[in-house]
């Protein structure tokens, strides 16, 4: 096998892996625009609230890539970018230990 042919099929792996890790990640946080009406109520949250919740969301995931991006060209990709997918991918799981510790005590 060829290096150019081995580094093509490796390039292919690494973005289908980066892409499932970050869509994931995205799907998750987006996942509160989808909740909403059913939230809502319960929260006593107006249209207008939920609106803006999700325009903060969106404002500080575009401030923290512009900043996560400037760590990253300074200290390497790898280094950041390992960590963050596995912190990001944790967090969810976070929520779920509060309700877990409840059912089964």
């Amino acid at each position: 096998m060829t290096g150019r042919a081995f580094s093509q099929r490796y390039e292919t792996k690494v973005v289908t892996i980066l892409f499932l890790a970050w869509g994931t990640v995205f799907l998750d946080r987006m996942s509160l625009l989808y909740l909403a009406p059913y939230m809502a109520p319960e929260l006593h949250l107006s249209h207008q609230q939920i609106a803006q919740l999700a325009s903060v969301l969106a404002v500080t995931w575009a401030l923290s890539s512009l900043m996560l991006g400037a760590v990253s060209d300074h200290y390497g990709r790898r280094i950041v970018l390992i960590p963050a997918i596995f912190l990001f991918s944790g967090c969810p799981g976070c929520r779920v230990l509060p309700t877990a510790s409840r059912t089964f005590s």
